[in-house]
């Protein structure tokens, strides 16, 4: 009897370490969406969002998109460049991003949008998500 017990414990034990080193391998392949600082002196006409309005205002950044330097997002601590079509998709070899945000205020010529950015994977699978606030504007 006790040994059916203590290989229960066992069993289960096993389980339990088979299960956190499923979740390790997947943490170690979680993409990120990182912050970058960007000076208001680089800011042009376009979209700049954060995760807050504190990192907003500090030009703490998660996505950059203006004519310059087109879009731009750390992901996974690299500083990563897209590109844009005519139907204003942001993409490159391996994301797609998906900004979906709404206007909830305007100052002067710009408006302030909140949501959420999305990064979608080449297989269409959602493989970082985060909210922000932000502007577009001139």
């Amino acid at each position: 009897m006790i040994r059916i017990i203590v290989l229960i414990i066992a069993i289960a034990g096993l389980a339990a370490c088979q299960q956190e080193g499923k979740k390790s391998a997947a943490r170690k392949n979680a993409v990120t969406i990182d912050t970058f600082t960007m000076s208001a002196e680089d800011w042009d006409t376009g979209c700049y969002y954060a995760l807050d309005s504190n990192d907003y205002k500090r030009g703490v950044l998660i996505l950059s998109h203006n004519a310059f330097t087109g879009p731009l997002m750390r992901i996974n601590g690299v500083m990563t460049r897209f590109a844009t079509d005519t139907t204003g998709r942001i993409y490159n070899d391996q994301y797609e991003v998906i900004v979906e945000t709404q206007a909830t205020d305007s100052i002067d010529y710009t408006l302030i949008y909140k949501g959420k950015i999305k990064l979608k994977s080449k297989d269409s699978t959602i493989v970082a998500e985060r909210e922000v606030i932000g502007e577009c504007g001139c």
